[in-house]
């Protein structure tokens, strides 16, 4: 795969988890998109709005594109009052938080539940030398025909150093260029990392699209894609984008 087609898959990262997926219609863009690139919400007997990051609560819904911006938006035009033909309120955190940010911790918190049980599975590469070991295996196997095509994330914790970072970051690109799926995400600090599959940190942790890693490689996307997170391997270019661009100004 060429530079040019590398970018054109990371137009949209999400693509890699559609297979199967509906499509819904955003309700503040009008796009029509698929489950995986939105989010749920729903309205409470209360008139409240909930969010339902997992899509399958009961009750009436409606669906938005699932990007930080676009939640604030819609609270910002009242968009759900007019969906929902009436007066609603939107649900606000224990600690006072907005619907946006209230998405993002619940989001952040399915993201690290699956690290978890990608750890118990033993379906992570941690630290920083087992993450490098494995990379360049990878590139080793990359002008062989041993290389499978099975998607792959790094996740880099953002308190990483920048020279770990940079050594990470230069085999990245020799594995994209080589035409294999990899992305670098920096979602979180490394002690929320290391609590998440009960050690003190993680800095680097690797892992593939497979088994209990298809779970955990949807929620980090989807959290990335929510925040506006750019894959730090992809050429480091600033044109990457997870989300497909809607916007509705």
């Amino acid at each position: 795969m060429g530079q040019l087609a590398r970018q054109e898959s990371n137009t949209n990262l999400l693509n890699s988890i559609k297979d199967g997926g509906q499509f819904r219609h955003c309700i503040l863009s009008g796009d029509k998109l698929m489950r995986e690139e939105l989010v749920r919400f729903i309205l409470g007997p209360d008139n409240i709005i909930y969010p339902d990051v997992t899509g399958r609560a009961q009750g009436r819904g409606c669906w938005l594109s699932g990007r930080y911006d676009m939640i604030e938006k819609a609270c910002e035009k009242n968009i759900f009052q007019d969906f929902f033909d009436g007066p609603v309120t939107t649900m606000i955190g224990p600690e006072g938080q907005t619907l946006a940010e209230v998405v993002d911790a619940q989001l952040s918190k399915r993201c690290l539940e699956a690290l978890g049980l990608a750890r118990k599975a033993n379906k992570l590469k941690i630290g920083f030398d087992k993450v490098y070991k494995t990379l360049q295996n990878l590139s080793e196997k990359s002008n062989t025909s041993e290389l499978g095509q099975r998607s792959s994330i790094v996740l880099t914790s953002i308190d990483a150093s920048d020279n770990g970072q940079a050594k990470i970051n230069a085999l990245g690109r020799h594995l994209v260029k080589a035409g294999i799926d990899i992305v670098q995400l920096r979602l979180f600090n490394s002690t929320v990392m290391g609590n998440a599959v009960g050690r003190e940190r993680i800095v680097h942790t690797f892992f593939e699209k497979q088994g209990t890693g298809v779970q955990l490689y949807s929620a980090a996307i989807k959290i990335a894609t929510y925040r506006g997170i750019k894959d730090q391997i992809g050429f480091g270019s600033s044109g990457i984008n997870f989300s497909n661009g809607a916007s509705a100004d």
